[in-house]
């Protein structure tokens, strides 16, 4: 996805938007849900400010 482990490209900035679930994201992305988690993180960092909001099943 990326060239660099701190880099995350715009594809995956837009599947994370398009699919608003990092294991969606990741499986357009054709990649794991691990890897999929580090680009958010790269991407929370960069940005300095919390992306999602985590729910439990419950509150679905």
């Amino acid at each position: 996805m990326a060239a660099q482990d701190d880099e995350v490209s715009l594809n995956a900035i837009r599947a994370f938007v398009r699919e608003g679930s990092v294991t969606r994201a990741a499986t357009t992305l054709g990649t794991t849900q691990s890897s999929g988690s580090r680009y958010l993180s790269v991407l929370r960092d960069y940005l300095g400010a919390d992306l999602i909001e985590r729910l439990d099943d419950a509150t679905v």
